[in-house]
This record gives structure tokens, C-alpha cells and sequence, in this order.
């Protein structure tokens, strides 16, 4: 989840602001762990046409590491583009 918040919100300010002007709410920053996540995965395919092949509730399960993984590189290379 860290890797999500650094890429999303820490890497480029300008995309930082781009997701707010979007209707990403500037609170999402502060939310727990599970809130965070819930935004994120229901932002990705507003803002960038892409959906996660992963749910809520799979993200905090013990397993899925390559599907995490998968989405973190992808949501990586979203923001880069």
C-alpha cells in the first residue's frame, strides 16, 4: 500500500493534482488502510481506463503477492504515462 500512495501521490505533483481536479477527494491521503485501498480500486478504472484484477477483499487476504505485485507495476507505469 505504500508503493500505491508514493505512486499516486508522492511521485508527480501533476498528477497528484490531476486526480483531485478529477473527483479523487483530497482526504484519501488520510484514510486507514482499507478505505484507502476501496478508493484506489474504484479510482483506477475512472481515472485510467484500467481495472484491477483484484477485489477489496483479495488486496487483504494472506495470497495473491503476484496479483499485488501486478497492480502495483501497472499503477506504476499508469502515472509514468
Amino acid at each position: 500500500m505504500k508503493i500505491m500512495h508514493y505512486a499516486l501521490f508522492g511521485v508527480s505533483g501533476a498528477v497528484k493534482n490531476w486526480m483531485f481536479e478529477n473527483g479523487t477527494d483530497p482526504d484519501v491521503v488520510a484514510l486507514s488502510d482499507y478505505k484507502f485501498m476501496k478508493v484506489i480500486l474504484h479510482m483506477l478504472p475512472t481515472l485510467f481506463n484500467y481495472r484491477p484484477n483484484i477485489t477489496i477483499d483479495q488486496f487483504f487476504k494472506y495470497g495473491y503477492a503476484e496479483t499485488k505485485m501486478l497492480l502495483c507495476t501497472d499503477t506504476i507505469n499508469l502515472v509514468k504515462a
